[in-house]
């Protein structure tokens, strides 16, 4: 019992910390970024649950709405002069998935990021919560959702057709997934691909500085990170065994890198990693005769991070040193023979949001901060965690 409440606990954590980053996305105040163009949109989305295991149940058409709300800064900033005046804001969706009696419905709730390309086109990306109204619980062939609360990712292409009264159209192609990171079998989640159609009202006539890409060229500085966090998953491969105990992984790292142009990270460092799955795992089975086969994981990690004042994007990569537990791991619940698990094996992967104390835009010498991460063996998911992490910078500018 005391696993399943930790699980729980972690769930809403997750949760928390998403709505945190919505406010200071959209709504925080900050007196060096008071000039606003606000903006809102409604659209409408029509597509296709993607298969993407054999046995998938023929889904019809998905529908779905959606609104955003948001702003546009328009002073000069690091951020403005790096991302060329990006729109913030905050998505909320409702989607039928085309199976009504199998898949449900959807509801998305995440923070927004739009990057302009050229006078009539961007393009957006968007991290955060997903809601189903159905699992495997409610029918045995939804084998791509295993819990109702998931991570929800959408990247969206948009082309824009000015309108009269600062209105825009906007026309979009999509693809949409949702995913509960392995924290509740079975878990191929939901990809979606779809076309949208939208209104956009602007709140006033967007007049905005000359964007200067060489206003902060050769600004380095100098960092050191490190974290700390836990997750839980449940042991197994995608889709069994089912209703296993859900157990934690505590984690840690720490990193060494340069910020680039006060926006952009790059760090290189050594991350470890305790599965308490696999020391369960191995207690219980005393014929596991090897001494090799333990609990530990140790990592090194190649990151990249986007700042966005309070808020930034992780993604990162890794090669496995030692995880030795693995190969027997996927024996019993995998099939060794594809390259699939070669690839597993070796490489894992972190994407992520993290929240921190002071904005970024202002360079502080010292931050902490708040995590929410995806974690992966390659591309398959491993586990959902929550992390608190310091930065110093080394050097300034």
């Amino acid at each position: 019992m005391k696993y399943k409440y930790g699980y729980k606990q972690l769930r809403y954590s997750s949760l928390i910390l998403v709505l945190i980053v919505h406010s200071f996305l959209c709504f925080g105040q900050n007196p060096q970024f008071t000039s606003k163009i606000r903006y809102y949109e409604i659209e409408s989305m029509t597509g296709t649950v993607v298969p993407n295991y054999r046995t998938y149940p023929v889904a019809g058409v998905r529908t779905g709405l959606g609104i955003t709300l948001g702003s546009i800064d328009t002073v000069s900033s690091p951020l403005n002069h790096y991302f060329n005046y990006p729109k913030k804001g905050i998505y909320l969706g409702v989607h039928t998935l085309g199976n009504d009696s199998i898949y449900g419905n959807e509801v998305s709730l995440m923070p927004v990021i739009e990057l302009k390309s050229g006078d009539n086109w961007s393009f957006r990306l968007g991290l955060g919560l997903s809601y189903f109204s159905k699992t495997y619980k409610d029918h045995e062939r939804n084998l791509m959702v295993g819990s109702n609360l998931a991570w929800g990712f959408q990247t969206i292409l948009y082309r824009y057709i000015p309108l009269r009264n600062n209105n825009q159209l906007k026309l979009g192609a999509a693809f949409l997934h949702g995913s509960n990171g392995h924290t509740q079998l079975p878990n191929y989640g939901i990809n979606s691909a779809v076309l949208s159609v939208g209104i956009q009202y602007l709140s006033k006539k967007v007049l905005l500085p000359e964007r200067n890409r060489m206003a902060y060229k050769g600004s380095r500085e100098w960092m050191f990170t490190y974290r700390v966090g836990a997750g839980f998953h449940e042991l197994g491969s995608t889709t069994k065994p089912i209703g296993g105990p859900k157990r934690p992984i505590y984690n840690t790292s720490f990193a060494v890198g340069v910020v680039l142009k006060k926006q952009f990270k790059l760090q290189t460092g050594l991350g470890y990693r305790y599965y308490q799955q696999y020391a369960d795992y191995i207690s219980d089975h005393p014929e596991i005769k090897d001494s090799s086969l333990n609990a530990n994981n140790v990592y090194f990690l190649l990151g990249a991070e986007f700042f966005i004042r309070h808020v930034s994007m992780v993604v990162e990569g890794g090669i496995n040193l030692y995880k030795p537990f693995y190969p027997y791991f996927a024996e019993v619940f995998k099939n060794t023979d594809t390259f699939g698990y070669q690839l597993e094996k070796i490489f894992l992967s972190r994407v992520g949001l993290n929240f921190y104390l002071i904005d970024t835009s202002k360079s502080p010498k010292h931050n902490v901060y708040l995590g929410t991460q995806l974690h992966a063996n390659f591309g398959q998911a491993d586990f959902t965690g929550v992390s608190i992490g310091y930065l110093v910078k080394l050097s300034n500018p």
